[in-house]
């Protein structure tokens, strides 16, 4: 079928039962942008495809974060609620160009982390990350200040795992390396208590989900001219959100 159709730009096979795909073929479609494999029972992926600018592999039982030799085009790679215990994001991070990551997984286990090697990406591959999701993953401590030191501004942030708190992420930690004008900042099942505004960053959606530890959110929208959007969901009824321009602000999803 591909060798037929060398031309082909756009691959789509989403919520099918697919076991095995047969990644040497794709060598032939030196056209192909996007391919979205989302919703299989997949477990490994080779690509062997050169021009890719899109990947789109979430929602499978991956147990190894799929290989993309010399796609350097490559801008989005999502690989979300997968098996994988070991997530090592360094070869994505390394294709030069990714802008949208997203490896995290909607249930914690206690096994599963995120693995990055500074000395396997240049820094000016960070400037161009805008979405990034790590949820469910625990974060070794050094990889936020490598985000910040090397000035990444995301758009989107989803991060969040039980051993993630005041004591081993200050909140001014996640701040910095917040785009100024931010439009996503998500927390979830994480062990903080409280959670302060960001300072430098002007966010449009805050959204904390399962932080069963969480007892206030003080002084959101301070900086603020607009409240953002705040949703919050946790096994609890009320969590205040204290600011001094807004007054107090509740809202429970």
């Amino acid at each position: 079928m591909f060798r037929t159709n060398p031309r082909l730009n756009a691959l789509h096979l989403a919520d099918n039962r697919l076991t095995v795909f047969d990644e040497t073929a794709l060598g032939s479609l030196t056209q192909l942008s996007f391919l979205v494999l989302r919703g299989n029972r997949l477990t490994h992926l080779h690509s062997t495809a050169t021009a890719l600018i899109t990947l789109d592999i979430s929602n499978n039982p991956l147990v190894e974060m799929p290989s993309i030799p010399n796609a350097e085009i490559v801008h989005t790679v999502r690989v979300s609620n997968h098996r994988m215990t070991s997530v090592d994001i360094t070869p994505v991070l390394s294709l030069g160009k990714i802008g949208t990551l997203e490896v995290g997984t909607d249930t914690h286990r206690a096994d599963a982390r995120l693995i990055v090697d500074p000395a396997g990406i240049s820094p000016h591959v960070f400037k161009r990350l805008i979405r990034l999701d790590i949820t469910n993953l625990s974060v070794p401590p050094s990889f936020f200040g490598l985000l910040s030191g090397n000035n990444v501004t995301i758009q989107q942030l989803l991060v969040g795992w039980p051993g993630m708190s005041e004591e081993t992420v200050a909140m001014e930690t996640l701040c910095s390396v917040l785009a100024p004008a931010a439009s996503h900042l998500h927390i979830t099942n994480t062990n903080y208590r409280s959670i302060r505004a960001c300072q430098a960053a002007r966010v449009e959606l805050l959204e904390f989900k399962d932080n069963t530890q969480l007892q206030a959110l003080s002084q959101m929208l301070d900086a603020l001219p607009v409240a953002p959007q705040v949703r919050i969901n946790a096994p609890f009824e009320n969590v205040p959100v204290r600011y001094s321009n807004w007054g107090t602000h509740q809202e429970v999803n």
